[in-house]
């Protein structure tokens, strides 16, 4: 979690202080790491109450499924608020403007 939280702050810290924008790749590493979806899909276990063994978690095919979605929430995320953004200009970091 400190790599996570030290990533988004030296992002943001680069962002509002330099001025300076992230990559199209730091753009999405920070979006999907700031939506805390990987935790959010390892909820679903206490809500079915259902606990899947750890070699289902550590299948290559169930962590690239949930990289798809986290990537798809991502890019919703990029797209969806990119005309109220500039209208308010608090646009600072978004792959839509990259």
């Amino acid at each position: 979690m400190g790599n996570i939280c030290g990533f988004i702050s030296r992002i943001l810290t680069s962002v509002k202080v330099k001025k300076t924008y992230p990559s199209v790749t730091e753009c999405i590493a920070l979006r999907e790491n700031s939506i805390c979806l990987y935790l959010f899909l390892q909820l679903t276990e206490v809500e079915t109450g259902i606990i899947l063994p750890p070699e289902i978690h550590e299948h290559p095919v169930i962590r690239h499924l949930q990289t798809l979605a986290c990537h798809l929430v991502t890019f919703f995320n990029e797209v969806q608020p990119v005309i109220k953004d500039e209208a308010t200009e608090s646009i600072y970091y978004n792959i839509v403007k990259k």
